[in-house]
């Protein structure tokens, strides 16, 4: 009879441990699985939002673009012209500066005003052509201060720096990357 109640004990002590073991698997397994759903719908609101910053520049630029003939009744980098870039300047907020460009150069501006020495767009980290337009990023503007600038033949609109700042912030809280390329994988943007 002892021996009887040690098999049962030693028996149930087994159903007990696998029960346990079990138990705590599947509450493992379906903690993990809700913070896969968490953690995808936090990086799916995170892209939408990039999407939408991104969206909204394009609109900002598209709209000073357009308004490149208001500019053209004056003389370039004349008091009239660059009063005339800060006035339309003003209301975007995720564009830094409009310039007037010539041979690859900045030669006013409506943040600068008329330069001295025009600033040379030749210094970058990337370069895209599309079409007749050209984005520069990273271009070296002064010392210690680059900007991404997209240019045609006479017309520059330079980004906000801080346009995405806000989501560099995010991404380093949130503990991650995202590497994004084009088309042909030439160009890979972290």
């Amino acid at each position: 009879m002892p021996l009887q109640i040690l098999r049962t004990i030693h028996h149930r002590i087994g159903i007990y441990a696998l029960s346990i073991v079990l138990t705590f698997g599947a509450l493992y397994g379906a903690g993990l699985g809700v913070y896969y759903i968490y953690a995808h719908e936090k990086l799916e609101d995170y892209a939408e939002s990039i999407l939408a910053r991104s969206n909204s520049l394009i609109s900002q630029v598209k709209l000073i673009d357009g308004l490149r003939q208001e500019f053209a009744v004056y003389e370039p980098c004349s008091e009239q012209y660059v009063l005339a870039l800060r006035k339309r300047l003003w209301p975007y907020p995720l564009i830094k500066d409009i310039a007037y460009v010539q041979d690859e150069k900045i030669v006013c501006s409506a943040l600068w005003g008329k330069l001295n020495a025009p600033l040379s767009l030749n210094m970058f980290r990337n370069k895209v052509n599309r079409g007749s337009y050209t984005w520069v990023f990273d271009a070296q503007i002064e010392e210690n201060i680059t900007a991404d600038v997209l240019y045609t033949s006479n017309f520059a609109i330079t980004v906000s720096p801080f346009a995405f700042q806000r989501f560099w912030e995010e991404a380093n809280k949130m503990d991650f990357d995202a590497i994004i390329g084009d088309f042909k994988h030439d160009n890979h943007f972290l």
